[in-house]
């Protein structure tokens, strides 16, 4: 679909759904958590991209049971107020429980990353990273496209007709 120069893909993976919006924007997680917060309420999330690096963990996210391993962060359960700061070039991996394989490369620091280029290397890449550390989500944001990898349908038909302010 596609709504002046704004386009949402979708398309279905390995037992993913998958939506993708591109434009000629700066994608912003932030606005589409707004707009479908349980994406990441009441889960953790494991951030292997913020503004195109390791996501800022200080010691009081510490105390309030932030962890880093292997320079991932991961968060403590996400309550109603609690979504972290999304500046861009952002690569969440959300779950119910601390993974046994953690996510540990980013992708969408690489202009034009998306997980519908079948065949692509990077592509190929991020999808054995999926199928390893099995996330509920992977929420992405890079230039110029933003996605959601789910495996809930219903999270993902609200996303397919969502269309960001920006576009």
């Amino acid at each position: 679909m596609s709504m002046d120069g704004h386009t949402v893909r979708t398309g279905k993976r390995g037992g993913y759904f998958l939506v993708e919006w591109t434009s000629q924007w700066d994608p912003d997680l932030g606005e589409l958590i707004g707009y479908i917060p349980e994406l990441v309420r009441g889960h953790r999330v494991a951030i292997v991209s913020s503004d195109s690096g390791p996501y800022p963990v200080d010691e009081t996210m510490r105390a309030a049971g932030w962890t880093t391993p292997q320079n991932i962060s991961i968060s403590p359960i996400i309550g109603l107020a609690d979504f972290p700061y999304t500046p861009g070039f952002d690569e969440w991996y959300v779950f119910d429980a601390v993974p046994s394989v953690l996510p540990s490369h980013a992708f969408v620091n690489g202009w034009g990353f998306t997980p519908l280029a079948d065949g692509h290397s990077d592509t190929e890449a991020f999808w054995e990273q999926v199928q390893a550390s099995q996330p509920l989500h992977v929420l992405g944001a890079g230039t110029p496209a933003m996605f959601l990898v789910t495996r809930d349908a219903h999270l993902a038909r609200p996303a397919a007709a969502w269309m960001p302010l920006e576009a």
